[in-house]
C-alpha cells in the first residue's frame, strides 16, 4: 500500500566483505530510484562483527530517505537492493559476513510489529554501531517506544565497542 504523506525512513547500511564504500553508494543511488531521496546521511563508522567473530571490520552508515512508501514495500526493496548488490542470506540462524545489509531503524515515530517486519528495529538501543550514527544525524528524535532520545539511548547503551567514525 503506498501512503500519500512523505515520511522520513531511516537505513542503517552495513557490511564487510568487498568495497563496502563502493556498495554503500551504489545502494543508496538504487533506493534513491525506488524509495525516494535521501535528505541525511551519516559519516561512515568503523567497527568489529557485532554478534559473532570475524576477521573483517564492518563499516555503517546511516541514510534518511524522503518517501511515501509503506513500511512493507520499503522492506520489500531494501531486500531486492541486497541481493541485486550481491547478498547472499545464509539460511541457518545468526550472523555472518556479508557484502551489504539494509536495516529499517524508523518510519518516523511508527510503531509496527508483523511476522516479518518490527520498527524500530527490535535490537537498535543495543548497538552502538547503530546509535552512533542516529545520534549523528537525529541526536534529539525520541525512540517511540522507549519513549527517549538517541542521544539518551546511546548514553545507555550497553555496547561498549571501539567504533571509528572515518569521514
Amino acid at each position: 500500500m503506498v501512503k500519500r504523506d512523505m515520511k522520513t525512513v531511516s537505513l542503517l547500511f552495513g557490511g564487510n566483505i568487498g568495497e563496502t564504500k563502493v556498495v554503500f553508494e551504489k545502494a543508496s543511488q538504487l533506493l534513491q530510484q525506488k524509495i525516494g531521496s535521501i535528505s541525511a546521511r551519516s559519516s561512515i563508522y568503523r567497527s568489529k562483527a557485532w554478534g559473532y567473530e570475524s576477521k573483517n571490520d564492518f563499516l555503517n552508515q546511516l541514510f534518511f530517505f524522503e518517501t511515501r512508501l509503506s513500511a512493507e514495500m520499503i522492506l520489500e526493496i531494501c531486500l531486492e537492493a541486497e541481493q541485486i548488490l550481491g547478498r547472499q542470506r545464509n539460511s541457518g540462524q545468526g550472523y555472518s559476513d556479508r557484502i551489504i545489509d539494509i536495516d529499517i531503524l524508523y518510519l518516523e515515530d511508527l510503531i509496527i510489529e508483523t511476522e516479518d517486519l518490527t520498527i524500530p528495529h527490535p535490537k537498535l538501543q543495543e548497538r552502538l554501531f547503530a546509535l552512533l550514527p542516529l545520534n549523528e544525524i537525529a541526536p534529539n528524535f525520541i525512540h517511540p517506544v522507549f519513549k527517549k532520545t538517541n542521544k539518551s539511548l546511546l548514553s545507555l547503551c550497553p555496547d561498549k565497542s571501539k567504533i571509528e567514525k572515518l569521514n
